[in-house]
């Protein structure tokens, strides 16, 4: 729920949950690129006195990028996509493949049960930008049921990171001027520039619940000094909902860099907290790089060229090894001077 458009995970299966036909396919890459649908599956607790029917809940579409078969397990590694709030538990019963309708939950026994199936849905349509009606239907749907069913539950869900234009007169962001898309999992960004992560939050919680609001907050915790916030790094969620936004700057780099930030969602001591990774890309800055390896190689070569004339010994053949000795200087200075590599 909380992962980006276009973000990256890694579920896993042991091989007594997949259905025969897809553990098949694993081979060869045969599921790679296929469409996938992630769901959430309420079953009764083992002591529930009236017990009832599974209920399969969808939540995303997924593509998959690969799946493979690591001793009795199958790991499937897949790009995150739109939420699926038109399908419901009937359009994938009914859509499952017959090999596999015999092995649904709640259809077969507890250890004939399949948990990753085959069903013949229609392809989602493909969008730059995430569907947070749909992300709003799909929590009030897992309110219903437990674990969900709790005034602790808060739903996050990252759904833009904005480039950060000049400020207005008034003091206030006019509207993100350039959008940052996943690509590989990852957010390439333009190293040197303000960068908005813009986080919505949504819980359903009651008028009589008793949590104190600063007991839950979504916190951004960067990895290393790459990603610099500038903004808090920490926002309560004390509404039903909010959009919650934190605010990075990066220095201009002359190479690219590879970093992260993770959005923890923090709840009341003794809770464990619930988090997701952003990888980020800082993109090289080759106009300023090439603009340092000139002043470099001119305040070099100015200083033996005067020298020279000084002595009465310039000549133009003189001048040249000069400067190139100096651009060649300026790229030895230039790159070691990044301490990080």
């Amino acid at each position: 729920m909380a992962q980006p458009l276009g973000g990256q995970m890694q579920f896993r299966y042991d091989q007594q949950w997949m259905s025969d036909e897809l553990w098949g396919r694993i081979d060869r890459e045969g599921l790679a690129g296929e469409w996938g649908l992630v769901c959430f599956l309420y079953q009764s607790p083992p002591n529930a006195p009236n017990k009832v029917t599974p209920v399969i809940v969808p939540l995303r579409y997924v593509r998959i990028i690969r799946a493979e078969k690591i001793g009795s397990s199958c790991i499937i590694v897949f790009e995150v996509g739109q939420f699926a709030a038109c399908l419901s538990d009937s359009d994938v019963r009914s859509k499952t493949v017959s090999g596999d309708q015999s092995s649904l939950p709640g259809v077969a026994s507890k250890n004939g049960t399949k948990y990753a199936f085959q069903a013949e849905l229609s392809q989602p349509r493909t969008s730059k930008d995430l569907n947070l009606r749909a992300f709003e239907t799909i929590a009030a749907r897992l309110s219903q049921y437990a674990p969900f069913n709790s005034d602790e539950t808060v739903y996050y869900t990252l759904f833009r990171v904005a480039k950060k234009p000049a400020m207005s007169w008034f003091g206030t962001w006019p509207r993100p001027e350039k959008i940052a898309r996943a690509s590989f999992g990852a957010y390439e960004l333009s190293s040197g520039c303000d960068y908005e992560f813009e986080v919505y939050a949504l819980r359903h919680f009651s008028s009589s619940s008793s949590i104190p609001v600063t007991d839950i907050a979504l916190q951004v915790l960067p990895f290393g000094d790459d990603l610099r916030f500038i903004s808090s790094t920490e926002n309560t969620i004390d509404s039903r909902y909010d959009v919650k936004r934190f605010v990075c700057s990066s220095d201009h780099s002359l190479l690219q860099r590879v970093s992260r930030c993770n959005i923890v969602l923090s709840g009341p001591a003794g809770v464990r907290p619930r988090e997701i990774t952003i990888p980020v890309v800082l993109q090289r800055n080759v106009l300023l790089g090439g603009a340092k390896w000139v002043l470099l190689t001119v305040g070099t070569a100015i200083a033996a060229i005067t020298a020279l004339i000084a002595s009465e010994k310039y000549s133009t053949g003189a001048g040249l090894l000069i400067l190139a000795g100096a651009a060649v200087a300026a790229v030895a200075a230039l790159f070691p001077s990044i301490k990080k590599y």
